[in-house]
């Protein structure tokens, strides 16, 4: 099996819904891709590199099918992503789902959105991680791509054996939290964390250290000790617990900042790009691209076009 995995997961408390709203009741999946098809990169075909990403959408929902778990495993096809490595994650059943990707676990956390429900499926993730012995642990959201070449690229300079956290803050600051010691006892703590919705990725050598505070259900206890959501608490555990700095990286985008400004020049060096709503406008990567943007509103198939031209889906003879 090549080593790549890849996550991507739903919208956190407090943060901007992204796309249609949510039906209530809704399951919420999440993938794990074990393998991505990204051409015959060495890296790839000796399981050098591992990359772990979650996957979710609302079950049954009918707008948008590039947000439905369906839609994401048919652009996952188109994108040459390999079902049969695939791991969707997800909090309800789906029969139709399952004909489509062999491998389906249910995670048997709550549909919701809320810190505890996001903490019980970002443990799955970490356990289902650790368990498979890759590399890389990197954690993306539904409304990401990714460039998996320049992520394999990026992630090559760096040791899997030493303490990696690398990813792109939403914050200016470090966030103010507090952890609590005891029942009567406080104590504040400041650090800072790369947010899920640009993607991060941690080494397996600091995934390792991780343990005590976040595998076998300890990372829900975390993440109530300092009542954050899932992507915080994992900022929590290595900038504050494990005293590692998080690295920066501008390669990863979220639509927490105004993709407009990303070059259309520069996107083939880029490892994320999400798309959205920034100050109540559309917010997406600007390029002419393949697609209308009625056909394409993520512009995610004019990148993926623009990036891999021989795909067999992509127009031929385009000018970009």
């Amino acid at each position: 099996m090549p080593g790549i995995s890849c996550v991507n997961r739903g919208v956190q408390p407090g943060r901007q819904l992204r796309g249609p709203g949510r039906r209530s009741g809704a399951a919420w999946h999440r993938g794990i891709v074990l393998g991505w098809a990204v051409g015959n990169h060495p890296l790839l075909g000796a399981g050098k590199l591992a990359l772990t990403g979650t996957v979710s959408a609302p079950l049954g929902r009918t707008q948008g099918a590039e947000r439905s778990c369906g839609g994401i495993v048919q652009v996952a096809k188109d994108s040459h992503v390999l079902l049969t490595q695939t791991f969707i994650f997800t909090d309800g059943e789906d029969e139709e789902l399952k004909k489509q990707a062999r491998n389906v676990i249910n995670t048997n956390c709550s549909a919701a959105h809320s810190r505890q429900a996001l903490s019980c499926k970002m443990a799955v993730e970490y356990d289902k991680f650790i368990e498979s012995g890759r590399k890389w642990f990197c954690h993306v959201d539904d409304d990401n791509y990714v460039n998996v070449r320049m992520l394999v690229k990026l992630l090559s300079s760096y040791p899997h054996t030493q303490d990696i956290y690398i990813g792109k803050p939403s914050l200016d600051r470090p966030i103010q939290a507090t952890e609590r010691i005891s029942e009567n006892k406080m104590h504040p703590v400041h650090f800072w964390f790369a947010t899920g919705g640009a993607g991060f990725c941690i080494s397996r050598g600091l995934a390792l250290k991780m343990s005590p505070w976040a595998s076998g259900g300890h990372f829900m206890s975390t993440a109530e000790k300092i009542r954050l959501p899932d992507d915080c608490t994992i900022g929590y555990i290595i900038e504050s617990v494990l005293g590692v700095k998080l690295i920066r990286s501008n390669l990863f985008h979220s639509h927490l900042e105004n993709l407009h400004q990303v070059p259309k020049s520069e996107i083939h060096k880029q490892v994320t790009l999400s798309y959205g709503m920034f100050e109540n406008k559309r917010n997406s990567i600007h390029m002419k691209g393949a697609f209308s943007v009625e056909e394409d509103p993520s512009r995610f198939r004019s990148v993926h076009c623009l990036l891999y031209p021989d795909t067999p889906w992509c127009p031929t003879n385009m000018v970009y």
